[in-house]
């Protein structure tokens, strides 16, 4: 088995497994908590990793809280423009789940997931099934200071070619909504004196 080092946005090393093996995390925050890669199967199809960076004007914090605030997140996270989710429910402590969903559509419509790292401000990953992919992935999202705001980098793992296909524009649409919702609720604090 080959193992390349690679490090992320923010300097992290990370070990990466051979693609004909699949992705393994080398570090998972809390006791207790099983490694998403040992509950994902490696059957020599899901070995694909998307990796998507964006730069916000927000700082560190006020990006990392937009992802565990439940009224924010549920304006961007899994959202399309016209479709804010109406169910959003965040426990957010490693071990905790998440689950977002539209009311308005059917049930096997939910995007759900179990925090498996917190770091506040700069490290969040969590296992997550879709409606197109419902065999767990794992989501890390890296945010480091970039200027005077903030830069994401998105990396998705355990994906088909299919799934990595549809969730790379997926996700390119989220971190958008991310962007214009940030800069909303940053008008909406200015308007009314508060913060995220």
């Amino acid at each position: 088995m080959k193992v390349d080092v690679e490090r992320d946005i923010a300097g992290h090393r990370t070990n990466r497994v051979s693609p004909r093996v699949g992705v393994r995390i080398d570090r998972v925050a809390a006791p207790g908590v099983a490694d998403p890669s040992e509950r994902v199967p490696h059957d020599g199809l899901r070995v694909h990793t998307i990796r998507i960076r964006d730069r916000y004007d927000a700082p560190p914090s006020r990006i990392f809280g937009a992802w565990l605030d439940q009224e924010i997140a549920g304006e961007w996270l899994f959202a399309t423009a016209s479709a804010p989710m109406t169910d959003v429910r965040i426990d957010a402590w490693v071990g905790g789940s998440f689950r977002f969903a539209d009311q308005q559509r059917a049930a096997t419509d939910a995007f759900t997931g179990r925090y498996v790292e917190i770091v506040p401000h700069r490290r969040l990953a969590f296992t997550l099934r879709t409606p197109r992919a419902p065999v767990a992935s794992l989501v890390t999202v890296t945010i480091v200071p970039h200027g005077t705001g903030g830069a994401v980098e998105l990396v998705h793992g355990h994906l088909s070619s299919d799934e990595a296909r549809y969730l790379e524009d997926r996700w390119t649409g989220i971190l958008y909504g991310l962007k214009e919702t940030l800069d909303s609720v940053t008008q909406r604090s200015t308007i009314t004196g508060s913060p995220l």
